[in-house]
């Protein structure tokens, strides 16, 4: 509390908002406490009273002091500024405290990075039908999926069936169908995404010493038991074969195994092989089930949007060769519903995080000290955007009939951020660079099931409003609505 007390004195020129009057001291701690669980109301709440002047304001959490952007300039600086100078890395390895959970090198040495940049992202449309392939064999074969097997409706555990279908699809693409399929390796990294999670936020919780965080991750991310274990035992075999049998043999593969073996140092162990694709898996499936998630619900009291998506991705599939790269292009409904979706519930309150690398003067003239953080409040940000009209609703079809104007047919997609738009990274430089494959796999998933599922929000739901609100921890929004959804398998499918 004494420490950020005094955080708070030497930013005492910076508003802060959420602190309750008359506690000394204490305020921050409250403010700080108020945070873990409700930072969209603290972001809304700066965002309403600063904005107007294009004020920067700040926010305690329980480890720092976090400057809260509200003015486009310093906006727009953040997405063009120097990793060296305002570094994203550095804020992502103190967010989730990977170097201590992994091991240093996924944020010393991140060359996963042009993995996803040079390799990844090129090979996208190429692999679209292999991403068909997983969702139709999970949801035909997935326990919550089996019952849907007449018209009937029938509430469904979507966290688990949407967790399971990327985690097959992206596994697909990641290590092969043989481990994609493998219920145990998938079973080992729903396990580990969780404790990774908890474990993250205990470490940056913990005093800013390296040996008491080393300690907590060891205590909390056992290596050499449970779900690491077996994520271990399962990918090690596949990596000690590619690299005995064929080495640097780049002719005859083409994956992401390969990838990895090729631009991993030399002398890299297993286990850092194996770490760089579960940092690559915690990356994707979180977020990605969690986008999927949220655009069902926001679809499912609206079956007329329901209806008119499922024509478009019914015309598309007809007049060209199924799902491709060109007709998932074409698919402009979907492709607004799922962004407008994720701009009004994006899966982090924040984006465009930076950390000062040393002393630092923005645009407006306020000065970083070296380790400040600065942030774009997101879920602010996009809720009261003044490029669109009425941001507070939620309109499916809002990007689709922008693009639809004259010379804007090539923008406002899923994958691409802008003003209003803070997914993905936010705009600039530092945008997600594994946003396009994202932005493919989530629109097949979501295509596929309106293709095929009716699906509405159930009963309880309705009548419980306390469902189908979300839950937050930091940064992170969370859907609470595992048991929010009914879905009835419809009588034809355009799933070719």
């Amino acid at each position: 509390m004494f420490l950020a007390w005094r955080r708070h004195q030497a930013l005492k020129h910076i508003p802060a908002v959420g602190i309750p009057p008359g506690w000394g001291p204490l305020g921050p701690y409250l403010a700080a406490r108020r945070f873990i669980s409700d930072s969209p109301g603290l972001l809304i709440e700066g965002y309403e009273k600063y904005s107007p002047t294009q004020q920067t304001f700040k926010i305690a959490t329980p480890t720092r002091w976090v400057l809260v952007a509200t003015s486009p300039a310093i906006i727009r600086e953040l997405g063009t500024c120097n990793e060296a100078l305002l570094s994203q890395q550095a804020t992502a390895n103190e967010r989730n405290s990977m170097s201590y959970i992994l091991g240093p090198s996924i944020h010393g040495n991140p060359y996963h990075m042009k993995i996803i940049l040079r390799k990844l992202t090129p090979h996208t449309g190429a692999i679209i039908p292999d991403l068909v392939e997983e969702a139709t064999w999970v949801l035909n074969t997935h326990p919550e999926a089996k019952q849907l097997v007449d018209e009937e409706w029938r509430g469904v555990k979507l966290q688990g069936l949407i967790t399971g279908c990327i985690s097959a699809m992206t596994n697909r693409v990641l290590v092969g169908q043989d481990l994609a399929r493998d219920e145990e390796f998938l079973g080992s990294l729903a396990d580990l995404s969780m404790v990774i999670s908890r474990a993250g936020v205990a470490i940056d919780l913990a005093p800013d010493v390296a040996i008491v965080k080393d300690i907590l991750a060891a205590i909390l991310v056992p290596k050499g038991r449970g779900p690491f274990k077996v994520f271990l035992d399962k990918l090690t075999p596949v990596f000690e074969k590619r690299r005995k049998e064929y080495g640097q043999d780049k002719e005859r593969y083409d994956d992401l195994i390969q990838w990895v073996l090729d631009a991993a140092p030399e002398e890299a162990s297993m286990y850092e092989l194996c770490t760089r694709i579960l940092y690559l898996n915690f990356s994707a499936i979180h977020t990605s089930t969690v986008s999927v998630m949220q655009s069902l619900y926001d679809l499912a009291s609206r079956p007329e949007a329901q209806d008119q998506i499922r024509d478009e991705i019914q015309m598309a599939l007809s007049e060209g060769e199924g799902w491709t790269k060109e007709s998932i292009a074409s698919m402009w409904k979907l492709d607004s519903s799922i962004r407008e979706s994720q701009r009004l519930t994006p899966v982090t309150t924040a984006t465009m995080m930076r950390l000062a690398q040393e002393t630092y003067t923005l645009v407006d003239g306020t000065v970083l000290q070296k380790g400040q953080w600065i942030i774009t409040p997101a879920w602010a940000a996009n809720r009261f955007t003044t490029a669109f009209d009425n941001p507070h609703e939620f309109d499916p079809f809002r990007f689709e009939k922008m693009r639809s104007q004259p010379g804007q047919e090539l923008k406002h997609q899923l994958a691409l951020p802008e003003e209003g738009y803070y997914s993905f990274g936010g705009p600039g430089k530092h945008a997600c660079p594994g946003r396009y494959y994202a932005a493919t796999e989530i629109k097949v998933l979501v295509g596929y099931i309106i293709s095929n599922f009716r699906f509405r929000i159930s009963h309880d739901s309705i009548t419980d409003p306390e469902k189908q609100k979300n839950n937050f921890l930091s940064f992170s929004c969370l859907p609470n609505f595992n048991d929010g959804l009914e879905f009835q398998r419809r009588e034809t499918t355009c799933s070719t």
